[in-house]
């Protein structure tokens, strides 16, 4: 999976155009519940701006639930990797469609633990909106096209939903921004 992951961030980062300089960004999302059932859940992005409305990122995902209304408590993981692909509309919307590995961990009846692959195919759109400097806040709706209520693997419906935030990193551009800041991929300012 590390290998993966790493493949597609040096294909990223070898297809941006030269002219541009570099064209990264970052960001995620870091998910929090507590009390009798807690969850927590990281998600960090790194992205690649293309051009003025394509890009692409890779995200890593961890997340461990633990459920205390049993004795003694349950717990499981999940880990996985998603490559993105963002074309912006209009600003500050973008489309997404994003394919995802997940390697979910679930209990049984009999309170034994098993471990499944799971592939997602998820299709939305989302916003982007600028914060100041080179940083965002985003929303994204996802369908997934992969769910089936007979076989629900890891998700409870179809629809996903994320909020985040990017970080953009390079040089300045001529127009003020940097070429790789989150607003070429989902939130451009003209």
């Amino acid at each position: 999976m590390r290998r993966l992951v790493l493949a597609v961030v040096v294909i990223l980062a070898c297809t941006a155009p030269a002219s541009a300089g570099p064209e990264l960004w970052f960001g995620g999302g870091i998910g929090l519940w507590f009390g009798d059932v807690t969850s927590i859940e990281v998600q960090p992005v790194v992205g690649m701006t293309f051009t003025e409305r394509l890009s692409g990122a890779v995200s890593v995902l961890y997340r461990y639930r633990s459920d205390d209304r049993y004795s003694p408590s349950l717990s499981t993981t999940d880990y996985g990797a998603s490559v993105i692909g963002r074309y912006r509309v209009v600003t500050p919307v973008f489309l997404q469609a994003e394919y995802e590995y997940l390697e979910y961990e679930f209990v049984r009846t009999d309170f034994s633990k098993d471990r499944e692959s799971y592939d997602s195919v998820l299709v939305g759109a989302g916003f982007s909106q600028p914060t100041g400097g080179r940083m965002a806040v985003y929303g994204v709706a996802l369908y997934n096209l992969s769910y089936s209520e007979s076989d629900p693997g890891p998700y409870d419906d179809p629809w996903v939903v994320r909020v985040g935030v990017t970080f953009g990193f390079g040089p300045r551009s001529p127009r003020g921004r940097t070429g790789s800041e989150p607003s070429t991929c989902a939130n451009h300012r003209d």
